[in-house]
């Protein structure tokens, strides 16, 4: 992919987050302070009616949308202003399950609620979703981990065994090793429950310029790859 591609997506990424206000738009995308801490992102009203009225809706097929529309909207990426309903919807559950807390000029606090219920490792895609949304809106290029804790969901007197971790590795900067990172800190627990534990970790935002030699997340790539991953 050229320069002028990865340039182009890159505007077309964050002026989406600008407009939806998925991330708290409120703050200005290019040189702002992550010391004024940001609004949650708001949860966007899909539908107004009643949800009674929208059942009704349903069943009579007012809302079916035809196979050839369907097939139309899949081959677009969910960023694309056709899907928009859809990515609000999958922003709406993010925002939902996730906090970001400004802690210095280019560290963030990101918070992702675990899935006592829910599918496997949806909350490690909506803190890298957060993450990478968050550093796109600062302006930064990449960022990387520098602290990370793994807690179980749901209250404490429902847990037998008291969350264990261990001291976290303080540069996370690419996906190996944040999977030897949560192979460490959860040598008590089974794959499955670890998949579905929450995560409270701290980012630190990267320019290009920044530790050049040592590996980041692209923030970009990792926005576009899990927002489109988790529309299908």
């Amino acid at each position: 992919m050229s320069m002028t591609s990865n340039k182009m997506n890159r505007r077309r990424v964050l002026s989406q987050i600008a407009s939806l206000g998925a991330v708290g738009a409120t703050i200005g995308l290019a040189g702002c302070s992550t010391l004024k801490a940001p609004k949650l992102p708001p949860a966007p009203q899909l539908n107004k009616l009643p949800p009674f009225v929208q059942i009704i809706d349903l069943l009579s097929g007012r809302n079916k949308v035809s196979t050839e529309e369907h097939i139309r909207l899949s081959a677009l990426p969910i960023t694309h202003p056709d899907r928009a309903k859809e990515f609000n919807k999958i922003w709406r559950r993010i925002s939902r399950d996730t906090n970001s807390i400004p802690i210095s000029d280019k560290r963030l606090r990101i918070d992702a609620d675990g899935t006592l219920f829910g599918g496997e490792n949806i909350s490690e895609q909506n803190f890298f979703i957060r993450a990478a949304a968050e550093t796109l809106k600062a302006g930064h290029d990449g960022f990387v981990v520098v602290h990370l804790d793994y807690f179980s969901p749901g209250p404490d007197l429902l847990k037998l065994v008291p969350d264990m971790n261990f001291s976290s590795r303080r540069w996370i900067g690419n996906y190996e090793d944040f999977l030897d990172n949560r192979n460490e800190q959860n040598m008590f627990s089974s794959r499955g429950k670890v998949e579905k534990k929450g995560l409270d970790g701290v980012i630190y935002m990267l320019n290009a310029d920044d530790h050049p030699n040592r590996s980041r997340f692209s923030a970009n790539e990792i926005y576009n790859n899990l927002i489109n991953y988790r529309a299908h």
